[in-house]
């Protein structure tokens, strides 16, 4: 039987992995899921820009000043990230204490991250705006 006709099958890798070779009609089918999530995504973005571009025309829309602390949560969530990429990477090349490293900033990142937005949220609701 050869690779092309498989359906999924298992197959060892020159490394020692495990590859599945999926059928063309099944890699056809999930390109156009793939297509049609995007196109989803796209229209939901869309829509709602659209209503806060209505929004902001409205006498009831309320502006806020954005705390700091919302800064601060966004810096260590994109820095969290980063940690967690540089993790994966490592441990592809088997270098398993900086991986450990690496997720473990990534966590503590994490954990600041959930500390500031509370602390921004509480900012919000001690200046008067409540959701």
């Amino acid at each position: 039987m050869s690779a092309s006709s498989q359906t999924i099958d298992n197959i060892t890798s020159a490394g020692g992995g495990k590859l599945f070779v999926i059928s063309p009609m099944k890699a056809r089918a999930k390109k156009s899921m793939l297509y049609f999530s995007i196109v989803s995504m796209v229209m939901l973005f869309a829509g709602l820009t659209s209503a806060v571009i209505v929004c902001k025309g409205g006498n009831f829309w309320v502006s806020a000043k954005l705390p700091a602390a919302f800064y601060i949560s966004t810096t260590l969530i994109v820095v969290s990230s980063i940690f967690m990429f540089l993790a994966q990477k490592t441990i592809q090349k088997n270098n398993f204490s900086l991986t450990k490293t690496f997720m473990l900033t990534a966590l503590v990142l994490g954990i600041g991250f959930g500390v500031y937005q509370y602390l921004g949220y509480k900012q919000l609701v001690d200046s008067g705006y409540f959701f």
